[in-house]
């Protein structure tokens, strides 16, 4: 065996990984908004080629975002349909990948994500001389790949999941009359499509059972007059009949309906009549829908539009929708977001979300975590940066709204916002930006925890340990900076408050045993409470951090194995790994990692002399290094320093 050929397993340098670890029902504290947002695509200088992105978020935060981008410059081809996956642990996006297959002007529809990551696309494209299809395509997180389903003739779509993967997609056919089909996740099987008893479908919700909400509008003389729902029944496996919410629906403007549904089956409609905001409820176990109430008056100087809905878990009501606002003493439009909410039978006054300045774009995007708190996002026509993007939270802790925060960057435009809610609270709001000729789709979250602190190395020394800590700031808001550390040394059983209060590193952990292993953890505290702690890792008092007496204990022809010490004191490491080089020389050629925390490994190393020495390893951290050891196999070397000499003298 060649010295290369020796070397050639010793290739796998040390990967740094995230020490983060989100617990479930652990406090955390509120990290807020990021500071730059993502770009999903490339930007491209097409005006307003790029649009109306969707987003929506499985239960772990993972993403699927869908958008219409630039197609090839090729007669006959239009703009294109992408997607991209954001990965909630390394709060990174994928690369953009294109659905479409070079149709002419394929453009974004819908997309929604069960709790397990998988996902449902749907998108539409226009070829010549044949009428509009509907495309749908599904995500499986088992393949990691996108299968397009039969296609359809259409002229509107909308799909929905639940948290267990049962799906309805419903769409209005091209020449009239509503269809779904459903798909059912516990023998991964689509239904034919079935036809609903009116056209104009406009949304469609499902609940955890898989009972299924259709919204439609329909038009008398080009007029959109009537907002009716059509319920599939999981129970009984049944469509019942259509139910008027509201008729004869004047102008100026079209209804605008929307639809929203929790798992239970909780549901709710608004529309716009005549500028004023109505709505409907569907309590869950109800034989019905209520009568449809006023819920934003049409009266001067105000008038109401693009309303949008969202239902909690307990059934409390959220809706947002733009309102103008004709100031006599200024004679101008004012334009902001207005909210009301449903709760203990009655509807909130309806007010303007705090800090606004005019215009709001409508319409706004909401959504809502598993504790009830409230996302919006709008877009704002701000006095010089531009049309920025701007959130704005309703926390069930203080039962307040938050005062708006900027999104996008300053000098440009964006616009058609979408925003998804994981369950443990994070937010991710995408939307289409342009500056400068160019667009492009951007995305920013809103973290609900704060992040574990790294820990960047341990000192241990006799009773005691310092932890060297790099804690994590807020990042949109100084009041919420990290300003304490609590510790664990018993796995996240009991908590220890750092005396005095202190963010700042190294954090001094005394009044140890020496010789006794702690399983230690560690989180941030601010203003807002405990963050996500740390995971956890063996940690001992004393003296000796390295790996002691590496030796070999075994040699069969080329077959050798190497046995060590664990340090005494510092971290434990959970891997260690083989360095290795030409003996003689200090120079490392090639690392071995042995795959886990065992003190001993099997080599088969050629004929040669060359020296080795152990590395611990605590992820991210490269530990203590032992002395080196020659071994030489079929070859005379000189010998290895001695290691643990014993002696005696009287």
């Amino acid at each position: 065996m060649s010295y290369a050929s020796f070397l050639s397993p010793w290739i796998a340098a040390f990967v740094a990984v995230s020490s983060v670890a989100v617990a479930i029902g652990e406090a955390s504290a509120q990290e807020g908004w990021g500071t730059t947002p993502a770009l999903l695509s490339v930007p491209a200088n097409t005006g307003d080629a790029i649009r109306a992105p969707k987003v929506d978020v499985d239960a772990a935060g993972n993403a699927v975002a869908l958008w219409t981008d630039v197609g090839p410059t090729v007669l006959g081809t239009g703009s294109v349909v992408r997607t991209a996956r954001y990965d909630g642990a390394t709060r990174r996006w994928s690369a953009p990948q294109t659905l479409s297959a070079g149709e002419r002007t394929a453009s974004a529809l819908d997309v929604a994500v069960d709790d397990a990551g998988n996902a449902i696309a749907l998108w539409h494209t226009n070829p010549i001389s044949v009428t509009s299809i509907l495309h749908i395509a599904e995500y499986r997180v088992s393949t990691g790949a996108w299968t397009e389903r039969p296609s359809e003739n259409h002229s509107g779509a909308r799909v929905a999941m639940n948290g267990r993967g049962d799906a309805a997609v419903c769409w209005q056919g091209y020449t009239g009359g509503g269809f779904c089909r459903r798909y059912t996740a516990a023998t991964a099987t689509w239904s034919p499509a079935e036809a609903l008893g009116r056209s104009g479908v406009v949304d469609t919700t499902i609940d955890a059972a898989g009972s299924i909400q259709v919204l439609f509008e329909s038009a008398s003389s080009s007029v959109v007059d009537t907002v009716s729902t059509q319920r599939f029944d999981a129970g009984t496996a049944t469509w019942g009949p259509l139910t008027p919410l509201a008729s004869g629906l004047p102008g100026p403007g079209t209804p605008g309906a929307k639809l929203a549904m929790n798992g239970s089956g909780d549901a709710v409609a608004t529309w716009s009549r005549a500028w004023a905001i109505e709505a409907a409820r569907f309590p869950s176990g109800a034989p019905g829908w209520s009568a449809a109430e006023v819920i934003g008056h049409s009266v001067a100087p105000y008038r109401h539009e693009a309303a949008r809905p969202v239902v909690d878990a307990t059934g409390i009501i959220t809706v947002a929708w733009v309102t103008d606002h004709f100031p006599p003493r200024v004679g101008q439009t004012v334009r902001q977001i207005y909210t009301t909410r449903y709760a203990n039978g009655a509807w909130s006054q309806w007010l303007p979300l705090p800090g606004q300045s005019p215009s709001a774009y409508g319409p706004p995007a909401i959504d809502v975590d598993a504790a009830g708190n409230v996302h919006v996002v709008w877009s704002q026509s701000l006095a010089s940066p531009g049309i920025r993007v701007l959130a704005s939270r309703y926390a069930v802790a203080t039962g307040q709204w938050t005062t708006m925060a900027n999104l996008s960057a300053v000098d440009q435009q964006a616009y058609n916002a979408d925003v998804a809610v994981d369950g443990r609270g994070n937010a991710l709001a995408v939307w289409f930006q342009t500056a400068g000729g160019f667009s492009v789709p951007q995305a920013l979250r809103w973290t609900a925890t704060l992040p574990a602190p790294v820990v960047a190395g341990v000192a241990p020394s006799p009773g005691a340990v310092d932890v060297d800590v790099v804690a994590n700031a807020f990042l949109s808001d100084p009041g919420l900076a990290a300003t304490n550390l609590e510790y664990s040394l018993d796995g996240g059983t009991t908590w220890i408050t750092r005396a005095p209060a202190s963010a700042a590193s190294p954090l001094t952990i005394s009044g140890l045993s020496d010789g006794v292993t702690y399983q230690l953890r560690l989180r941030s505290v601010n203003a807002a409470g405990a963050g996500v702690p740390t995971t956890t890792a063996r940690v001992r008092s004393g003296i000796g951090s390295t790996p002691t007496d590496l030796r070999v204990v075994s040699r069969t022809g080329n077959t050798v194995t190497l046995a060590w010490n664990e340090p005494a004191a510092g971290l434990v490491p959970v891997e260690y790994f083989i360095e290795g080089g030409v003996d003689g020389s200090s120079t490392v050629l090639a690392t071995v990692p042995t795959g886990g925390a065992a003190t001993h490994v099997t080599l088969t190393v050629p004929d040669g002399a060359f020296f080795v020495r152990v590395v611990g390893g605590g992820a991210p951290l490269r530990l203590g290094t032992s002395l080196p050891l020659s071994i030489a196999v079929n070859s005379v070397a000189v010998p290895s320093t001695p290691q643990a000499l014993l002696g005696s003298a009287s």
